[in-house]
């Protein structure tokens, strides 16, 4: 999921934003755990990407339902979202699906293309290296772990879980 790390910095800025939202429960607005960062969402001057689609929080405003899913605390989300071909999100777990798509709008053919030129990148990179004879589970591994760490400036590379979902796909290969 994005979650602020999907934007990798590039957006300065961020709302704090509520899993209940405040209009059903105000009596839960400032309880930690009903908190968790969102970027913009779209909002029309804050971000560039030629997108018209508001998404995320800004997304889940118009139609304020509640995401009950997950708990950016309890739940390890990395392991419930899986990465298609052309940079969709999915979940088989049919709440959190719904709430990837119809809550938030994650994606929207503008994150859908992002996530997808990634991929791309990554896999011809691995391709490059491969002609050279240089892809190895150690290259594999390293490269996991660039994307899985901060930059100087405390942010993780754009789209972080779907490179290492990838490439941890493609470790599997070499077991």
């Amino acid at each position: 999921m994005c979650r602020i790390p999907e934007v990798g910095g590039k957006y300065p800025g961020m709302k704090i934003e509520h899993f209940k939202s405040q209009s059903k429960y105000p009596s839960e607005q400032l309880v930690y755990k009903n908190l968790f960062g969102a970027c913009w969402g779209n909002v029309q001057g804050r971000l560039t990407n030629g997108s018209q689609s508001q998404t995320c929080d800004t997304f889940r405003s118009s139609n304020n339902e509640d995401i009950t899913s997950f708990s950016l605390l309890t739940t390890n989300l990395e392991a419930e979202i899986r990465y298609l071909r052309d940079g969709t999100m999915q979940s088989k777990r049919a709440d959190l699906d719904h709430e990837l798509n119809k809550i938030l709008n994650l994606n929207d053919q503008s994150l859908r293309s992002r996530r997808e030129g990634l991929r791309d990148a990554i896999s011809n990179r691995l391709r490059q290296l491969n002609t050279k004879g240089k892809v190895t589970e150690k290259v594999i591994r390293t490269l996991i772990e660039s994307y899985k760490s901060r930059d100087a400036t405390g942010n993780f590379k754009e789209f972080y879980p779907l490179a290492v979902y990838y490439l941890e796909n493609k470790l599997r290969q070499y077991k």
